[in-house]
């Protein structure tokens, strides 16, 4: 049954969990699980992006030397107008 609704939703040409959900809620029980810390919309591009960096940067024995990667590139020239445009704007 999971499976026939996956596909429903994909046939839409785009996959929305929470319509899925929300039908197979209406077929068995659900449970969620209420969770502190910070949420990531991996939907969006740029929570996609966030998610990843902040996972790299807490992974141990990677943090560090991604740090100093993302450190590096306000220092690249092709990064360097960009890095200095949205250090200005956020003044």
């Amino acid at each position: 049954m999971i499976i026939l609704i996956y596909f429903i939703f994909i046939l839409r040409k785009r996959i929305q969990l929470t319509d899925a959900l929300k039908e197979l809620a209406t077929i068995e029980e659900m449970y969620a699980y209420d969770f502190e810390g910070r949420r990531h919309d991996v939907g969006d591009k740029l929570g996609f992006l966030e998610a990843t960096v902040e996972y790299a940067l807490k992974r141990e024995g990677l943090g560090r030397e991604f740090m100093k990667y993302l450190q590096s590139l306000k220092d690249n020239d092709t990064f360097k107008d960009l890095y200095n445009e949205v250090a200005d704007s956020s003044k």
